[in-house]
């Protein structure tokens, strides 16, 4: 990295951003692809996504936290 004065240094960076959340009112489905802050309801409550995949049967929000939070 550069220690030029003229030049200052790049800020490290941040990440990607998170990708914008899903509307809160779209229903759980299964075979459906879902990002990190996707929101759907499920069972009456709002979950959020936590980690990418692809929905199936038996991971249902209130059966798998490791991929989604109820808020």
């Amino acid at each position: 990295m550069s220690t030029d004065p003229a030049r200052p240094a790049r800020p490290a960076d941040p990440g990607t951003p998170a990708s914008p959340a899903a509307p809160a009112d779209r229903p759980w489905a299964a075979d459906t692809a879902y990002r990190p802050g996707d929101l759907v309801t499920y069972g009456g409550a709002t979950y959020q996504c936590l980690q990418a995949h692809t929905s199936a049967t038996g991971w249902e929000p209130s059966a798998v936290p490791a991929l989604w939070r109820r808020l």
